[in-house]
């Protein structure tokens, strides 16, 4: 509103200027024919002036900051990266960042609806912001290339991420799926108080320590908590009824679990409906959704265990030196009990899917 405003009150100025400073139109008649003089001269005042009326404008955009913002607004600015990794890496709190720049547009429709979950969320989370201007070396390190970025983070690691102008209720589902406690029954437990089977696989031929007890057929499959591509928490109890089919890799980013990923996704789609192929890995879950668009998986869904590491822990497959889930294959029956077990001895393999398939076929 503000540069129409300057628009439309430079070309009413440049307008009166050729009608009432008699010297405008006489050097216009001098370089045009009398008649065409006069007009030409005017549109050349109204376009001169709306010109400068467009530039102030701009410069007022520019001085009173993003549109919609408000000036007791609750949301912190960040400039250094001290005061980041004070504010959002170690804080105890979910907190969502707004990589922003005051030119961007995009970023003046953004603004008023982070004034408002930061009002909504005080207390439970943390809202701040970063001017990727003046601090272009964070919007570096968290890889910021479009305008605004949102990005969530939970205990220290980024947890979702949004780019260009998101809704409300998108933010809030995350930050909702980040902050719901945990019953007491479900919390952490220490790896230290973990049991450690050292040397069952390896990793390019070192031997790796698996963290958990033993997956043993006729268990029940863990319902722990894990993380789906929206954030929100998703439990494999939530399948029963279907027989499934876990794979538990290191990192979708890899070769190996790449390949592995792509080739369950291909034979899904020659599964009945009853089948339900699930991956699981420690990748975040933006990361995960980001890959799978990328890979055209379509028939496979990706859960995240980041958060804690719990599903690994329940099921004896969570390498203790480099905190990442082992290589294996696990069938459950529609009742959610293990029927069949593929632990893969070297992480640099692929599963045996013959068998894999084999025992699903046996599975009634």
């Amino acid at each position: 509103m503000c540069t129409l405003s300057w628009i439309i009150i430079g070309a009413t100025a440049g307008l009166a200027a050729c009608i009432i400073v008699p010297w405008i139109g006489r050097m216009i008649d001098k370089a045009f024919p009398p008649k065409a003089g006069r007009w030409i001269g005017a549109i050349l005042c109204v376009a001169l002036g709306g010109a400068a009326g467009f530039w102030l404008g701009g410069s007022c955009h520019l001085r009173a900051g993003p549109a919609g913002a408000k000036t007791d607004s609750a949301i912190r600015q960040l400039e250094t990266t001290e005061q980041f990794d004070s504010a959002v890496i170690h804080s105890p709190r979910p907190v969502v960042v707004d990589f922003y720049a005051t030119w961007c547009s995009p970023c003046r429709q953004q603004a008023p609806i982070m004034d408002e979950l930061a009002g909504r969320y005080a207390g439970k989370a943390d809202f701040v912001k970063v001017d990727v201007d003046k601090s272009p070396a964070l919007a570096q390190k968290y890889g910021v290339q479009l305008l605004p970025t949102i990005v969530l983070f939970a205990d220290g690691k980024p947890a979702g991420r949004w780019e260009g102008v998101t809704e409300g209720r998108v933010i809030a589902s995350a930050v909702d799926a980040v902050s719901r406690p945990q019953p007491s029954s479900q919390k952490a437990q220490p790896d230290q108080q973990m049991i450690e089977r050292a040397g069952v696989v390896t990793g390019k031929g070192k031997p790796m320590t698996l963290l958990g007890p033993d997956l043993k057929t006729g268990m029940e499959i863990p319902d722990v908590p894990l993380v789906a591509n929206d954030m929100l928490q998703f439990r494999l109890s939530g399948l029963r009824g279907k027989k499934i089919i876990v794979c538990t890799v290191p990192s979708l980013d890899t070769a190996v679990c790449s390949t592995e990923t792509r080739k369950f996704n291909e034979k899904a789609a020659s599964l009945s409906k009853d089948v339900e192929v699930v991956v699981v890995s420690m990748d975040l879950p933006f990361a995960q959704a980001r890959w799978c668009g990328s890979a055209g998986i379509d028939r496979v869904r990706t859960l995240s265990d980041y958060r804690g590491a719990e599903f690994g822990k329940a099921c004896g497959l969570l390498i203790k030196e480099s905190r990442l889930l082992a290589r294996c294959v696990f069938i459950a029956d529609p009742e959610g009990k293990i029927r069949y077990i593929q632990l893969v001895p070297e992480l640099a393999r692929e599963p045996d899917y013959d068998a894999v398939f084999a025992a699903l076929a046996e599975l009634k």
